[in-house]
């Protein structure tokens, strides 16, 4: 075991593909332990807390007992002291034994090892003795919003296990939204490591040994100090008193409102952060809520709460940033209504925002709350095969419409983040400029609306111009089975056939265009791709693009709605089986490709020669011709291309939505539609096993996602595999 040294300068430490911020004991005492919220310690209190290690060694020399049993001793001892000397405040709490059902009730995962003990709340651990007193051989759990801290037990001479608290840490402020930042110990025979975690980074002390440094023991009591007086609160995210009455007890938050006085009680946690991986948002549904100075919650709309923690430097450019400009003149169709955004606010300091410790070369970050409209359901739940390319139809109107009138280039199309509105007629859009599919239905099929049929979520890595952020349209970004090829290849070439003329529109689907947009306008998009020659060779394969063309355009977003619609189509599986499934051999083999898909050399372009009509299930071999039309469309790289004009940005917009527009009117003409079970896919894809003679039951929909080094996992139905390849 290495001496604790005296002075150790700030490095970060990679290890296991995580970021650990190694900090001198003096650097962590400065930044942690010397805030402006931890009260003083009296001398006295430190030299008493020092005359426990005689009784440390005693116990630790005691063959009946292990080093976990002493630090145990000496934790509780010194909590003893601590409250001796008047110091606490807040919550007493004590430490435990972790129970030996392990830890439950994670939002994401349960955690059955973790550290030796654990600190809890007083109450919390006379319930977890009182459940055992009656019942020696019960196997208790622990919730996991009970624990205020962890503290790891390595006895002899081996190193401090960082990683594993480092983990266990990143698991505890994914259960704790109520804790800004947290704190643990590891422990050896000869030395103490300090350990804090929030949003912006885990740092880790130097090991400091036990014996003969006063400044150990009074960082010890500064680690019981924090415990019952948090170097950071949260005043507007707390639990509700039922969940804080036992230590199996379930959460539920309770979460503010600041602008309209307003509290919402949490009806499920959608989705808790991950800082290992990056992501720091806590997105929770409410479907009950009561106004300041009222008891009772009541019921209210469907409403989602999206905690951000933004990097201060990206605020201009964060998702909060985005919507805001979104709606500085009103609601959009389309778009998740933005009910309120601010950012929450500091309990300690009048009106600053609530922010990160400021740890030596680490970026703050500061918390911002959206409160959003959450009448919506799920892409997954459409009812029919013809419903998905309509609700497409409106996401490329909608994304469109946001690139033309705000600047905003979404950049992370996916099935996570396509909702069906189901509060559709409850507002009323004026002079929005957009023409939704529903208008053109209407003129031959009752019963559309012309509101859309989709609504866009999650918009943390949109691009706005002039945010500071402009780099983003160089870099790769998006969800990985969907994201466009110019893109995914780090906007190299990648060969590709001729653009061909726009698509025509004819019939009952021409009538409807016109009747919207008028002879003259229809004429206009007609010649978009007039006139379009090639600007490099064929073998260029591998060249970079002209200058100017290696950015994120509103066309890549178009293509990936493209390769959405075909991860949706080859999946669904239809509500009643009248034809027996033959085609999973093709349809396994494309889905593994989409949801297999990694930044680099891009192959999907092989998929554009595939037979659709049996790749999918026979029972919707009557949508193959679309999904060939929308191929024709997509193939190109148009970035190889020039013409004599411009070529209009939305040009890819257009040929999509001419698309599918002709082929849901003969679609919906010819009765052709497809029920789809909206609770099961067809077994294919990489969590599917090889295709056989004999088809096997279908996987739920909302399986378990495949994780992704390179980007997020999700649990969701679609393998959201997110990268953000930023400079």
């Amino acid at each position: 075991m290495a001496a604790a040294t005296n002075v150790v300068a700030p490095s970060l430490l990679r290890r296991a593909g995580s970021d650990i911020l190694s900090l001198s004991i003096e650097e962590f005492r400065a930044t942690i332990f010397e805030g402006h919220a931890i009260p003083a310690l009296p001398d006295a209190l430190v030299v008493e807390a020092m005359g426990l290690y005689d009784d440390f060694l005693r116990t630790l020399s005691s063959a009946k007992y292990d080093l976990q049993d002493a630090v145990l001793t000496l934790l509780e001892e010194l909590v003893a002291v601590y409250h001796e000397h008047k110091a606490a405040r807040g919550t007493e709490v004590e430490f435990i034994p972790r129970p030996k059902g392990g830890l439950s009730r994670h939002p994401s995962q349960k955690m059955a090892s973790g550290p030796n003990i654990l600190a809890v709340p007083q109450r919390i651990a006379i319930s977890l003795e009182d459940a055992v007193k009656p019942r020696p051989n019960v196997r208790p759990t622990l919730a996991w919003h009970h624990v205020a801290a962890g503290v790891y037990v390595a006895g002899g001479n081996t190193d401090h296990p960082e990683q594993a608290c480092s983990r266990f840490l990143n698991n505890l402020l994914a259960a704790r939204p109520d804790m800004p930042g947290l704190i643990s110990l590891t422990v050896t025979n000869e030395s103490v490591q300090f350990f804090w975690s929030d949003a912006a980074q885990t740092c880790v002390s130097e090991p400091v040994l036990w014996k003969g440094e006063v400044e150990t023991w009074r960082h010890l009591v500064s680690f019981i100090g924090l415990l019952h007086a948090p170097r950071k609160e949260e005043c507007t995210l707390h639990l509700a008193k039922e969940s804080r009455k036992s230590h199996f007890s379930a959460p539920v938050w309770i979460v503010k409102d600041v602008l309209n006085k307003r509290y919402f009680r949490v009806e499920q946690v959608l989705k808790a952060p991950d800082m290992a991986a990056g992501r720091t948002n806590w997105i929770a549904v409410a479907t009950q809520s009561r106004m300041h100075g009222e008891k009772k919650f009541t019921t209210c709309p469907r409403t989602i709460i999206k905690d951000i923690w933004s990097l201060v430097s990206e605020e201009a450019s964060s998702e909060l940033a985005v919507l805001e400009r979104i709606h500085k003149y009103g609601a959009v169709p389309g778009v998740c209504h933005l009910h309120a955004s601010f950012a929450v606010p500091d309990p300690e300091i009048m009106y600053d925002p609530l922010e990160t410790i400021a740890c030596p070369g680490v970026e703050e970050r500061r918390k911002h709350r959206l409160i959003l409209d959450g009448e919506s359901e799920d892409f997954d739940n459409c009812p029919s095969a013809a419903k998905a390319p309509m609700v497409l139809y409106d996401v490329l109107e909608v994304i469109k419409h946001l690139h033309e009138y705000f600047g905003v280039t979404y950049r992370d199309i996916s099935l996570a983040n396509i909702m069906l509105p189901t509060n559709t007629g409850a507002r009323q859009f004026a002079g929005s400029g957009m023409t939704f599919i529903g208008e053109h239905l209407l003129t031959k099929f009752p019963g559309y609306s012309t509101q859309p049929m989709a609504r866009i979520i999650d918009y943390d890595m949109c691009h706005i111009p002039g945010a500071g952020a402009d780099a983003r349209l160089t870099n790769v970004g998006g969800t990985l089975p969907y994201i466009a090829r110019l893109v995914s290849s780090g906007f190299k070439l990648r060969g590709g056939k001729a653009p061909s003329a726009m698509p025509a529109l004819e019939g009952a689907a021409l009538e409807a265009y016109v009747a919207s947009h008028g002879q003259e306008e229809y004429d206009a998009r007609s010649a978009y791709h007039d006139g379009l020659h090639a600007n490099v060779g064929d073998d260029d394969t591998d060249n970079p693009l002209p200058r100017g063309s290696a950015l994120h355009s509103p066309r890549h977003d178009a293509e990936s709605c493209f390769w959405l619609l075909v991860h949706f189509l080859i999946t669904a599986l239809p509500k009643v089986y009248e034809l027996p499934d033959c085609n999973l051999a093709l349809g396994h083999s494309v889905c593994t490709m989409l949801e297999a898909h990694r930044v680099g050399r891009d192959t999907r372009h092989s998929l554009f020669s595939v037979d659709w009509a049996n790749a999918l299930h026979p029972q919707l071999a009557r949508f193959a011709p679309l999904l060939t039309k929308l191929a024709a469309c997509v193939e190109p790289i148009y970035e190889c291309y020039d013409s004599e004009t411009p070529l209009n940005p939305y040009h890819l917009h257009e040929a999509m939505q001419r698309v599918i527009l002709q082929e849901v009117f003969d679609i919906l003409e010819d009765e052709a539609d497809v029920e789809l079970n909206i609770d099961k896919v067809r077994p294919v894809g990489v969590n599917a096993p090889e295709p056989s003679e004999e088809v096997g039951p279908s996987p739920p929909r909302r399986g378990v996602k495949r994780a992704a080094s390179e980007g997020l996992s999700d649990s969701r139905g679609d393998p959201r595999c997110r990268v953000s390849l930023e400079a």
